[in-house]
């Protein structure tokens, strides 16, 4: 007879994007801007946020006359990634100046961390309508909502 301990139980986690999603992700920031190129890379670099606030020109290859993007992600044990560049992605590195990064703050700086690149993702996706910040949402109660991590959540809308 065989026992289970305990079944997995999947713990939700965060929902693909949708198409439509995109476009009113991309309809909020106009072509040029950190929000846009932040997509851009995710779409088509598969979403690395825990790598992608270092990402940038000295990560790019050809093979074969292709335009790669290429790094090894800091999580231990990943293995070395190397992505052909989308379309999306190179019309929008077009309208960018050139820098160290592909992405930086407000103040021209890289992004000093993924979390901190989170929380600035966090207000573009705000911006765009998909949700609230839920410390804003609650303020009238006195409380903010905090996850086990003390960052603030969001509230979809």
């Amino acid at each position: 007879m065989l026992h289970v301990e305990r079944v997995h139980t999947r713990g939700g986690g965060a929902e693909p994007w949708s198409p439509e999603d995109v476009e009113k992700f991309l309809a909020a920031h106009a072509p040029g801007t950190m929000a846009q190129l932040w997509l851009c890379l995710a779409y088509d670099g598969h979403g690395p946020i825990g790598d992608m606030h270092r990402l940038g020109p000295g990560n790019e290859a050809m093979h074969d006359g292709d335009r790669y993007l290429e790094w090894q992600p800091a999580k231990k044990g990943s293995a070395f990634v190397s992505l052909p560049f989308g379309d999306m992605l190179a019309a929008e590195l077009e309208l960018q100046d050139e820098r160290d990064t592909y992405l930086v703050t407000e103040y021209g700086r890289p992004f000093a961390s993924s979390v901190s690149l989170d929380n600035r993702v966090r207000k573009w996706i705000i911006a765009a309508g998909f949700c609230v910040d839920a410390k804003d949402e609650c303020a009238f109660r006195g409380h903010p909502i905090t996850g086990s991590d003390n960052i603030r959540s969001v509230i979809p809308i």
